[in-house]
């Protein structure tokens, strides 16, 4: 449970990049199945290869500097994640969607409260969840592609475990008019990291993206 909420830092923007990619079209069904992103966080990097977007939800697949499969997951808007699979497990929210709606369109002190649930589909356990998400200031943004508008958006986000409630805080980036998150950070052991995108690959793109670099020897996961 606490891996899964460990991931929602990096990853609560990454799927949503889909949409940032073409500044001609934002409208968050593109098709742009087969793009990959490039994610550096904490000095390593690794691939997210995005799928199809439908009914708001973005999918994404994650890989690691080998090519091997580390979770995929979908996120609401590209700014809040849905549902993760890894390990043999899917977790899924089950929640009002009018509430993250109500943040939409987005201005500066706008903010919603979600509450609900983590359920575990595999078997059908449910745990209690609640999230606050506030849109603290407008700041533009440099990419390689352009200079975006981008929110920065405090997420706190609040689970049950056998241990009590439990927090997770992350501060993202946002689009909103492309539905994607740029970049973020998250706090992990009370020390604070940070991730970004470096790299959009369209599958139409004549040269494939370099393998991304080794990462250096270290203990733990990192939290994407």
């Amino acid at each position: 449970m606490i891996a899964f909420f460990r991931i929602f830092s990096l990853i609560a923007g990454l799927l949503s990049l889909s949409a940032c990619i073409e500044n001609s079209d934002p409208n968050p069904q593109n098709d742009l199945s087969g793009t990959k992103l490039t994610i550096k966080a904490s000095g390593e990097e690794y691939y997210l290869t995005l799928g199809k977007t439908e009914a708001n939800l973005i999918t994404s697949e994650a890989t690691n500097w080998k090519n091997e499969f580390l979770y995929k997951n979908q996120y609401y808007r590209g700014l809040l994640l849905y549902s993760r699979e890894e390990n043999g497990r899917h977790w899924q929210l089950d929640i009002d969607l009018k509430q993250i709606n109500a943040l939409f369109p987005m201005e500066v002190g706008t903010s919603t409260e979600i509450i609900g649930s983590i359920v575990d589909l595999k078997d059908e356990t449910r745990t209690g969840y609640r999230a606050e998400i506030s849109v603290i200031t407008e700041k533009p943004l440099m990419l390689p592609s352009g200079t975006y508008t981008t929110y920065q958006v405090k997420l706190s986000q609040y689970y049950e475990s056998p241990k009590g409630i439990k927090a997770w805080h992350q501060t993202v980036y946002y689009c909103p008019a492309l539905n994607i998150n740029l970049k973020g950070s998250y706090t992990s052991d009370g020390e604070e990291k940070y991730w970004r995108i470096t790299k959009v690959q369209r599958p139409d793109d004549a040269t494939p993206p370099s393998p991304p670099a080794r990462p250096r020897r270290r203990n733990g996961t990192v939290m994407i």
